[in-house]
């Protein structure tokens, strides 16, 4: 082999293996960016309207068995909220308050309505939950309880939209997650995107861009059989250096029974206030004041739980100590029954405790 011919073929060799370095040193440099930006969203406050539009398939809905009390639905229909979501070191907070207007259509079905929602969900998984549903007949009950998060509510949308988790995915994305994703090739450079394959087949696709400060833009979750969540944001604002979404639109796509592709939710956030690095947004605002004299359910442990005269937060511990306590008692009346049961086998006279 000539020396001209070796010297191409290592020079063309070489350039190969530059090029190499350089995809991956800028892969590596990107996803760097991006976790980042997900860094800076660690302590979060944001303040939004949401609209939910139903548009149901009729031949879907003739085939829910309907009880001879339940009123007809309109499968054409739109519910407002006012929804309030903070976020803190993996710790999520999540306020959901019902527009009067949905509140006074589902009064006029004669049926109750959830006027407001309340859920809190530690960096653990230890999960809150407070409803406030008003009835039928106009008045107002409370009701809550805790347990461990098995999975987020589906309809849950913002943290999703701004990139911080995935759908029906019941962890935070991390650094690891995001370097663990596969970025694929694509023609506009100022865009960058990773795809993740989860346990259940569901292909999920967030596009950054990189003009935004490597602000997620665009979300899909595409099932097994081809149905797909996506998710679009606009209108970004700057805060600092992180950019968010004054507008967020998440669409389900289903094939309807005749073949067209059909949305029967679309939710619609307009962003009305943000707020980044708030010293105020501590780890006290991640529980739940529960009203006094609620009787919660810990499904954890399968116990109910009295929070007694005054409002109040609960902790683990004062879980803890309550079902101790109410053990205790329990033995000891327990005990005082089989005394009485001897004594009185014994001919000996019982008293009471």
């Amino acid at each position: 082999m000539k020396a001209s011919t070796c010297m191409s073929i290592l020079i063309a060799v070489y350039t190969l293996l530059i090029d190499v370095v350089r995809i991956g040193f800028g892969d590596a440099l990107e996803r760097e960016a991006i976790a980042v930006h997900h860094d800076q969203l660690q302590n979060l406050q944001v303040e939004c309207e949401e609209v939910r539009a139903y548009d149901i398939d009729p031949a879907v809905a003739a085939k829910e068995p309907l009880n001879f009390r339940q009123v007809q639905l309109e499968l054409k229909r739109t519910e407002a909220s006012t929804l309030t979501f903070q976020f803190l070191n993996g710790s999520a907070y999540y306020d959901r308050t019902t527009a009067g207007s949905t509140l006074s259509y589902w009064a006029a079905k004669g049926l109750p309505a959830i006027a407001r929602q309340t859920q809190i969900i530690s960096a653990t998984g230890r999960m809150e939950e407070l409803t406030t549903q008003v009835l039928a007949n106009g008045k107002k009950a409370s009701f809550g309880g805790l347990r461990q998060l098995s999975e987020f509510s589906p309809d849950v949308t913002i943290d999703i939209a701004l990139g911080l988790r995935l759908l029906a995915n019941r962890q935070w994305l991390n650094k690891d997650d995001l370097g663990a994703m596969e970025e694929v090739p694509q023609n506009d450079p100022s865009i960058v995107i990773l795809h993740a394959l989860d346990g259940s087949g569901h292909l999920h696709e967030m596009r950054f861009d990189k003009r935004l400060l490597y602000a997620m833009v665009y979300y899909r979750c595409t099932g097994t059989r081809g149905s797909y969540v996506e998710i679009m944001n606009s209108d970004f604002h700057r805060y600092g250096n992180v950019f968010i979404p004054g507008r967020m639109i998440r669409n389900s796509n289903v094939v309807d029974s005749k073949g067209q592709t059909r949305h029967p939710l679309t939710f619609t956030l307009t962003v009305r206030r943000v707020s980044l690095n708030d010293p105020n947004n501590t780890a006290a605002r991640y529980v739940i004041a529960w009203p006094a004299h609620l009787h919660l359910f810990d499904a954890r442990t399968n116990d109910q739980i009295e929070i007694g005269p005054t409002t109040r937060p609960l902790s683990d511990d004062d879980i803890r100590q309550q079902i101790a306590e109410r053990r205790i008692r329990e033995a000891m009346l327990e005990a005082l029954a089989a005394q009485r049961v001897h004594r009185a086998l014994d001919g000996e006279p019982t008293t009471r405790p």
